[in-house]
């Protein structure tokens, strides 16, 4: 459900709400009833957490970002195992018309919507709702079990093991899987650098690791 917004009450570009004046006493408290205020702030989210878990297949692919991800064939993925793919990946999965149900997981609102994809279930930080709007359901990691500093493939680990899945297979995730292989597919036609020092990509694998022993899942990198 979309509320209408009360007199007074603003919109911003990140999807968020904001009251310009605390004297506006009964918008404030329509705006506490239906919306998530942010801490110390006359500011709100939409409250849209709604996700629903789905049944998925034992083995899950989950496909990352890296430069492997330009070389993902039809021949590798086609079938019944459930697809999780982790922000714009998604488009180039989603182009090879495979036959496996496929989601999304987007975990920043920095993204916007370039990971909206009609092929594919979309599963989005509930910070995210504001731009998404009905293009996803959405998630507050700490329903989930998980701290709220995630990352976006420990919450697609996250879903699949509450979804049945028992063994994940990791793809594109060059970085974790070796240390040295630090950028984007270019597919992804965004510079690795916009989100901080490619480095990070290294340590992520020890991350995962621990975050597959905590679900209980086997993992493989592909």
């Amino acid at each position: 459900m979309i509320h209408v917004l009360p007199a007074g009450i603003k919109s911003l570009p990140d999807g968020t709400y904001y009251a310009p004046r605390s004297s506006m006493y009964q918008s404030i408290k329509y705006m506490d009833e239906h919306f998530i205020r942010l801490k110390g702030e006359l500011k709100w989210l939409p409250h849209r957490t709604n996700i629903v878990i789905p049944d998925v297949t034992p083995s899950v692919h989950i496909i990352g970002k890296g430069p492997s991800l330009d070389k993902i064939s039809f021949l590798d993925l086609n079938g019944e195992d459930s697809i999780f793919c982790i922000n714009e990946s998604i488009h180039k999965i989603a182009d090879l018309n495979l036959l496996n149900d496929l989601y999304v997981v987007q975990q920043d609102l920095k993204l916007g919507r370039r990971c909206v994809n009609s092929k594919a279930k979309m599963f989005a930080n509930v910070f995210c709702c504001g731009l998404l709007q009905d293009d996803a359901t959405y998630y507050d990691p700490t329903d989930l079990g998980l701290p709220a500093g995630i990352l976006s493939v420990e919450v697609a680990m996250c879903i699949a093991s509450l979804g049945g899945a028992k063994e994940v297979y990791l793809w594109a995730f060059d970085g974790a899987k070796t240390g040295t292989v630090l950028g984007y597919a270019k597919c992804i036609g965004t510079d690795p650098k916009w989100g901080g020092n490619p480095i990070r990509f290294a340590t992520h694998h020890d991350i995962i690791v621990a975050r597959a022993a905590k679900l209980g899942l086997e993992i493989m990198f592909m």
